[in-house]
């Protein structure tokens, strides 16, 4: 009688890692060889972005090294893959704090003010 997990379940793992890191892969290429087509997986006209990319590849290996029994290396890179995300995020969280009700309505910009003026002590409006 088996204890483990049947071997299907193995193939199962292995074949969703594989498919992760090929098509991350695929559209990390994709950019530098500048093929739209290859970042754009259902022809929407979105593409993913190399940051994403790089994640489903580690997400891939991640299940790999799971699948293995390398649980804590699988951890640790879900932890880089998180990262990665957070940061990605940061952005855009700093841009809806700055609209928020609660907040404020602000205008944020990415470049002080004093930095805008043509000529000093004048502003563009």
């Amino acid at each position: 009688m088996a204890t483990g997990p049947a071997r299907w379940t193995w193939y199962l793992c292995f074949a969703i890692a594989a498919y992760a890191v090929v098509g991350g892969v695929m559209s990390f290429v994709a950019w530098p060889l500048d093929r739209p087509g290859y970042a754009d997986w259902f022809r929407g006209g979105i593409s993913i972005q190399p940051n994403a990319a790089i994640c489903a590849i580690l997400s891939g290996v991640a299940i790999a090294f799971f699948t293995f029994g390398f649980r804590r290396t699988a951890a640790w890179i879900g932890l880089i893959i998180a990262a990665i995300g957070g940061l990605t995020r940061l952005p855009e969280m700093g841009e809806k704090r700055a609209n928020s009700p609660i907040f404020g309505n602000r205008r944020v910009s990415p470049v002080p003010e004093r930095y805008l003026a043509i000529a000093p002590n004048r502003r563009m409006s």
